[in-house]
C-alpha cells in the first residue's frame, strides 16, 4: 500500500479481523466515516465471537426510533438493558481459557462496566484502544462531509460497507483458535478472537 494511503471505514463495534488487516498497514491514515447515517444489519453495533456452541453475535441494543435516518453520531445506546454484562459473560465463557485472555481482561473489564450514551463515542474508544493493543500508531482522521463515491480519488481505499455479511469476511489466514478442534478454523471473527488467541503476535499476523 502506498505511503499516506487513506483507508476509509465506518464506525464498528470490535470490528472484524479483515478490517484491522487494512487499518494497521504502515503508512496508512485511517479515515473514519463521521458523516453517514446509521445503517442496520452491519458491524456498527455487532461483532462475532467463537463459542463452544459455534459463532455468536454480540449486538449492542439501540434506543428505539428511526436510527437509519439518524447521523451515526446521534445514535444512542439502550442502556436500560444489561447488555454489557451479558456480552462480558459471553466473552469470558468463550475465551476464558484462551492463551491471552488474562492479558487483556484487566483492560476490557472496565470497558464493559462503563455506560456510553452514543454508539459512535463507544466505538471510537474501542478503535483507539484496539490500535494501541496492536501497537499501531497510524493517524485517525474524520470525514468532514458525506461522499458516497471515492472511486476517483486514488489516494483513498474505500472499505465502507465492504464487510456486511459473514461471507464477506472469508479469506483470513489460519491462526490457532480456542474451538478449532471442534469446528475447524472459523473465519470472519471479531478482532477480539485474534487478540485472545495470538496476544502480542496479533500485529505480525495482520
Amino acid at each position: 500500500m502506498s505511503e499516506k494511503m487513506k483507508f476509509i471505514v465506518e464506525s464498528q463495534f470490535f470490528a472484524p479481523i479483515s478490517v484491522y488487516s487494512g487499518l494497521v498497514q504502515e503508512g496508512t491514515v485511517i479515515l473514519l466515516e463521521h458523516c453517514e447515517n446509521y445503517q442496520k444489519r452491519s458491524f456498527r453495533n455487532k461483532c462475532l465471537i467463537a463459542t463452544a456452541n459455534g459463532v455468536q453475535s454480540l449486538i449492542v441494543p439501540l434506543e428505539s426510533g428511526k436510527n437509519a435516518q439518524q447521523s451515526i453520531r446521534d445514535v444512542k445506546i439502550a442502556n436500560v438493558e444489561r447488555w454489557q454484562l451479558r456480552h462480558w459473560q459471553a466473552i469470558r465463557s468463550a475465551y476464558g481459557k484462551s492463551p491471552y485472555f488474562e492479558h487483556y481482561a484487566a483492560v476490557l473489564d472496565p470497558f464493559f462496566a462503563k455506560k456510553y450514551t452514543f454508539l459512535f463515542d463507544m466505538n471510537m474508544e474501542i478503535l483507539n484502544n484496539t490500535l494501541k493493543w496492536l501497537k499501531c500508531e497510524n493517524k485517525i482522521d474524520f470525514t468532514t462531509e458525506f461522499n458516497a463515491d471515492f472511486s476517483n480519488d486514488r489516494g483513498i481505499l474505500d472499505m465502507r460497507n465492504r464487510f456486511r455479511k459473514e461471507k464477506d469476511l472469508e479469506g483470513n489466514r489460519r491462526y490457532p483458535q480456542v474451538f478449532e478442534d471442534r469446528f475447524g478454523f472459523t473465519d470472519g471473527l471479531s478482532v477480539l478472537d485474534l487478540l485472545f488467541c495470538m496476544g502480542p503476535s496479533a500485529r505480525q499476523y495482520l
